[in-house]
């Protein structure tokens, strides 16, 4: 199963990113299924699903988060419904836009911004629950980011 964004074009209509989810059987992929989150005429992008399966990542520019695009995610609930979206809070969000987060099987969470400082542009960052339950964000800075914009990384599962 993948979860990817889908950006619809129509020149006489404006449409928002939307994230859809497809599942391959015996090697063929099955028709693309639109995840509802919320209010569908919100724009929902960057999907990362926990090693679970049971939280979803994204990005938003939603009501309800700090300005810009905001990291926000969703629990699962019965079947293949999900919850509510909740905003990632001000350790990770800021004034600037949050986007292409990856969630690691470990619980950290990576992720471009150009409000936390950086280096220059977007720049990709480490953040991890601390002990209080809040997340503490770090810079990856060089050789991971640089001066122009650092969009995103993934990693293997067990690799550094």
């Amino acid at each position: 199963m993948m979860y990817f964004t889908r950006c619809k074009y129509d020149k006489s209509e404006e449409h928002s990113a939307e994230i859809y989810t497809a599942t391959q059987l015996s090697g063929i992929w099955g028709d693309p299924q639109k995840v509802k989150i919320g209010n569908d005429s919100l724009m929902a992008a960057h999907p990362s699903l926990s090693a679970d399966g049971n939280t979803l990542y994204f990005v938003s520019d939603r009501p309800g988060g700090f300005g810009g695009k905001d990291i926000w995610f969703t629990e699962k609930k019965k079947g293949e419904t999900w919850g509510k979206p909740v905003n990632a809070g001000p350790e990770i969000n800021t004034s600037g836009d949050e986007m292409f987060p990856f969630i690691r099987q470990n619980g950290t969470l990576y992720f471009s911004s150009n409000g936390h400082i950086g280096m220059g542009g977007l720049g990709i960052f480490k953040a991890q629950k601390g002990a209080d339950g809040k997340w503490v964000v770090e810079n990856m800075k060089a050789p991971i980011n640089s001066t122009g914009d650092d969009f995103a990384i993934s990693l293997y599962q067990n690799e550094e």
